[in-house]
């Protein structure tokens, strides 16, 4: 009974956090130091889990809302780090943070289960998991962050047995925005 009443809570919790309307707050922020937070959070919910290394060489800014974003790419690696639970291979999770004049592309790849094309086509539906505490709402939230609020692209690419890459692509300025 408490498994169930901890599973509802954790369902009802999420759904706040998706159907909530944010404050959203725009600073330029430094994306690296964005996804160094972002890291460090998924890291601290899965210990155990491979290696995440970063490249982010030319130090990407971008006029984001820092505390929502951070919870996308949240989302976004706990999904990368529970892609290895149960396999043997552990190569690192890659992250690359690289800019342009115009946009940010931050890539998440992992190595690990990876998603057949049916899971693929359902991954950003609400409450479609294939998790057994999953609650389906993590990337449906990430995607909502991501395109909705900040006004970018989020694509997956996935193969069973292989990995996941996920990119997430921002405008470095908002749009009506003067640099």
């Amino acid at each position: 009974m408490k498994h169930r009443v901890n599973r509802v809570r954790s369902v009802l919790d999420a759904m706040r956090a998706y159907a909530a309307p944010p404050v959203l707050t725009f600073a330029s922020e430094n994306l690296r130091e964005v996804v160094e937070e972002s890291v460090a959070i998924a890291r601290d919910a899965h210990r155990s889990a491979p290696e995440i290394r970063l490249n982010a060489t030319n130090e990407p800014h971008a006029v984001v809302c820092r505390s929502r974003l951070v919870q996308a790419l949240t989302n976004l690696l706990a999904n990368a780090l529970e892609a290895y639970d149960g396999l043997v291979e552990n190569s690192p999770i890659e992250v690359s943070a690289l800019a342009d004049e115009q946009r940010v592309v931050i890539t998440i790849e992992d190595h690990g289960c990876g998603m057949s094309a049916e899971r693929l086509a359902d991954a950003t539906v609400l409450f479609a998991t294939s998790k057994e505490s999953g609650t389906g709402f993590g990337l449906p939230l990430a995607v909502k962050i991501v395109e909705s609020e900040h006004g970018g692209a989020l694509t997956l690419e996935s193969q069973k047995g292989t990995g996941t890459k996920v990119r997430v692509i921002l405008l470095r300025q908002r749009p009506g925005e003067r640099t």
